[in-house]
């Protein structure tokens, strides 16, 4: 048995079998937050004495992804965490490329997609004494993954308690994995561990010309059907054969009887009756000889 040092196990028999975890990524864009009235949870200003704000709140946010019945903390995150910084004096806040110092759209790895996460957000407010709670946020996200990054769908998404977060999410597989859980592994070849493409939704094989089998490594004999006429030599090749005809026949299958009397050899007004690869010459009363 030979282990590559990739996800993958290349396992030889007669035939190899490729096993392989899968592959892919969730892109989520944090576009805007509204905090209305600039408040925490407790339903006081962040920056303020009682009812009185001072100014705006400095929120920063834990994004959280956990599998679909996961808890509601942002402790559990087996699909990815993410922490920014503050992002100061706003209570409406329109987001760029970086979000409290975290690029903006956060890339999320997984092995297999699930078929929906727990997306998690925790939000506080910044303060130099002690940061105030302001918000939590949970939506329960369902989607079939694109094949590729540049298929898949860019989809907008709500999540709203007390304030509200707008995101834009992308799921993907990753080059060369295919399928709902982005599990089925895919690279095409043409070498002699097996020749086919790869069908761009499924991942499934699609042979080349010539090939069959499971990893379509068997080439096809093109002979056995004998198309081949008239004592032919039949040469299998690639999604094809070649008949090589024998002395005196032509075409694709050598169904072409040459005739050889097209050239008129004959002279002296001599007959000409074609032959499998010759001719006779009837001579008039006089003459003899071949032609």
């Amino acid at each position: 048995m030979v282990t590559l040092t990739m996800e993958c196990h290349l396992i030889f028999l007669v035939t190899f079998i490729v096993l392989c975890e899968g592959s892919g990524h969730i892109s989520l864009t944090m576009v805007r937050y509204y905090n209305p009235g600039g408040r925490g949870r407790n339903g006081h200003p962040c920056d303020g004495k009682f009812f009185f704000s001072g100014s705006d709140c400095d929120h920063r946010f834990t994004i959280c992804l956990d599998q679909s019945n996961g808890p509601n903390n942002v402790y559990r995150c087996p699909y990815g965490r993410k922490s920014t910084g503050e992002v100061s004096n706003n209570n409406n806040n329109y987001f760029g490329g970086n979000v409290g110092g975290v690029a903006n759209p956060m890339i999320f790895p997984f092995a297999l997609w699930p078929g929906g996460i727990k997306i998690k957000v925790e939000v506080w407010d910044v303060d130099d004494n002690s940061d105030d709670y302001v918000d939590f946020l949970a939506a329960i996200y369902r989607t079939i993954p694109g094949f590729n990054v540049t298929s898949a769908s860019l989809v907008p998404y709500t999540l709203s308690s007390r304030t509200t977060l707008w995101l834009r999410l992308k799921v993907y597989c990753d080059q060369d994995y295919y399928g709902e859980n982005c599990a089925t592994f895919c690279q095409s070849r043409d070498d002699r561990f097996g020749h086919y493409t790869c069908d761009p939704n499924t991942g499934s094989k699609i042979c080349l010309k010539g090939w069959q089998g499971t990893l379509c490594h068997v080439q096809i004999d093109n002979c056995l059907s004998s198309p081949c006429v008239n004592s032919a030599t039949c040469v299998n090749s690639h999604g094809g054969f070649l008949c090589v005809c024998a002395d005196g026949f032509n075409g694709t299958r050598c169904e072409i009887d040459l005739d050889e009397c097209r050239s008129s050899p004959c002279q002296n007004n001599a007959t000409c009756t074609d032959l499998i690869n010759g001719f006779h010459c009837t001579c008039l009363n006089g003459f003899s000889g071949k032609t």
